[in-house]
């Protein structure tokens, strides 16, 4: 699992792969100072600093994303 390995950033070609493979499409953006970014409970993500930054990060389990909170560290623990 590419995803939770953690041995490679997706490139470009992978993008694509991933979109003609199964079907999903990833997005980017560039945050700006003072903006917030929510990832969803299980979302896959990577980030990539475009210059040297500070990252002030917090987790936050609402009671509707627990079920997949749930599943996502049972991913972890058995890995």
């Amino acid at each position: 699992d590419i995803i939770h390995q953690r041995w490679a950033f997706i490139t470009p070609d992978m993008e694509e792969d991933i979109l003609r493979d199964i079907g999903v499409q990833g997005f980017k953006f560039t945050q700006h100072v003072g903006e917030a970014v929510l990832i969803p409970a299980g979302a896959p993500h990577q980030v990539s600093n475009q210059s040297s930054c500070i990252k002030v990060a917090t987790d936050f389990c609402s009671p509707a994303g627990l079920d997949a909170t749930f599943q996502v560290s049972q991913i972890w623990r058995d890995q």
